[in-house]
């Protein structure tokens, strides 16, 4: 069931509706049936993974909550991470080492298994994973009712590609005691259409023009990569901030406030700055159970950059069971190193649009390993940029039209939220409306209805 599918608005619908017609004490109850719900839809199989993740976590954060003595409660805590890790290398990797095993010893060492990734495992293990780690820390304390957990693991808007959100803001929330609200349900639905709008009418238009692409690089000329690769960095963008303002969105119009995941990432300017806003609950989880835990910054110089490096090496790997998304990591461990040491040699500053068009630009090379179907088409498609060879294809092969359509549209888009121009600031109820009509018109207009799949949802 995907957001932009009328089955989801159906589906909400009733959920929106009953969430404010029963009481507030089984409001939980009716919003973790319709998270198993969701979920079933998709695969019904896979629910009792999920469930067996929030079980595990949940038995290991009360005991560890319970019982004294550092070495016990890390033994429980070990117990959590090794459950949810060995669960989600099953899944998500096991492919990955069983090919590569038997290929380099020439054998059926590790047999075939036919099994597909359960939607989202990457997001659902991490969040659980967390709350154990704080209970541990005594950061949070443990939530003693197991059907309560498991709404915090499975709650539906944010489940399947985050926010990864953190066991003391989303278990408060979803305890709190909610009363309509008129003008922050509309505030929520707003931002629901304006990821609705990212993701049907510029992420699907501009996956028309990637896919057929990267799919077949050596086919397409120096140009062609070159817009294809822009494209893409328009893409992961507005699919997964769509997807991630129509999460927040649903649940504010449920009264309850998930974390701000993306703030204009494009604009920032240093590496670091875009870690900051780009994927910030995934970005952060790594910082807080990875790095720092690594030593973060506290140690020596160079074991600093080795803690840094082998984050963003994870980070990686997180992301996909192929070398890509490892050198993919590797890139941006490597950038973040470099620029802090050329912060230390060099004194002047460079003018900050200078600094922006740089970062973006060396995010845009990482973003070629990101989508890359293999190593050996990231090469390649390097290979056709830098060859400078324009003869073969022309830019009508791929949609003239719709290039400078979605281009234009994008660079709108991305202006207004550089000036932080949110729908939220509209206050006036004829502004609302012009507003939402506006959304409206221009999906319905514009937007591809092919159904895709949020690209996140495969992580």
């Amino acid at each position: 069931m995907l957001f932009n599918s009328l089955q989801f608005l159906l589906f909400f619908g009733w959920v929106f509706c009953l969430y404010y017609l029963v009481p507030h004490k089984v409001r939980w109850v009716l919003l973790l049936l319709c998270s198993i719900y969701f979920y079933m839809c998709w695969n019904i199989n896979y629910v009792f993974i999920i469930l067996g993740i929030a079980l595990i976590d949940y038995g290991c954060g009360i005991v560890v909550s319970k019982i004294s003595g550092q070495r016990n409660k890390k033994i429980f805590l070990i117990t959590s991470l090794c459950s949810n890790l060995l669960i989600l290398f099953f899944f998500k990797y096991y492919h990955f080492f069983q090919w590569h095993l038997n290929e380099a010893m020439s054998s059926s060492f590790l047999p075939v298994l036919d099994f597909i990734l359960p939607m989202g495992i990457s997001f659902h293990t991490f969040q659980s994973m967390g709350y154990t780690i704080d209970v541990y820390r005594g950061k949070i304390p443990a939530e003693k009712n197991p059907l309560r957990f498991i709404l915090y693991v499975m709650f539906f808007p944010q489940m399947v590609a985050g926010p990864i959100e953190r066991g003391d803001n989303l278990i408060p929330e979803l305890k709190k005691k909610v009363f309509w609200n008129t003008s922050e349900i509309a505030n929520g639905a707003h931002l629901a259409l304006w990821g609705v709008f990212k993701k049907v009418v510029l992420a699907d238009r501009l996956t028309m023009m990637v896919d057929p692409v990267y799919h077949a690089p050596q086919n397409f000329s120096s140009a062609q990569l070159l817009f294809a690769t822009y494209a893409f960095a328009l893409q992961i963008y507005f699919d997964f901030s769509g997807y991630t303002d129509i999460a927040i969105g649903i649940a504010r119009m449920l009264g309850i406030k998930l974390n701000l995941n993306f703030n204009s990432p494009y604009k920032a300017d240093s590496l670091q700055n875009f870690w900051q806003r780009w994927h910030i609950s995934l970005s952060s989880w790594f910082r807080d159970y990875v790095y720092f835990p690594l030593g973060g910054n506290k140690k020596s110089a160079n074991r600093n950059n080795l803690n840094l490096l082998i984050t963003f090496l994870l980070s990686g790997f997180w992301h996909g069971a192929n070398f890509t998304f490892i050198i993919w990591g590797a890139w941006h461990g490597i950038g973040l190193i470099t620029e802090k040491y050329l912060k230390k040699i060099f004194s002047f500053t460079l003018p900050r649009m200078t600094k922006r068009i740089f970062v973006f630009h060396f995010v845009l090379v990482g973003w070629i390993w990101f989508r890359a179907q293999s190593m050996h088409d990231a090469v390649s498609v390097f290979k056709r940029i830098f060859s400078f060879d324009f003869s073969s294809g022309t830019i009508s092969e791929m949609y003239w039209t719709e290039i400078v359509f979605a281009f234009a549209i994008s660079s709108l888009v991305l202006l207004l939220e550089f000036k932080n121009i949110k729908p939220e600031i509209i206050s006036s109820r004829k502004g609302k409306w012009i507003y939402s009509s506006a959304m409206l018109a221009g999906i319905y207009l514009f937007g591809v209805f092919h159904l895709k799949q949020f690209l996140y949802f495969q992580f």
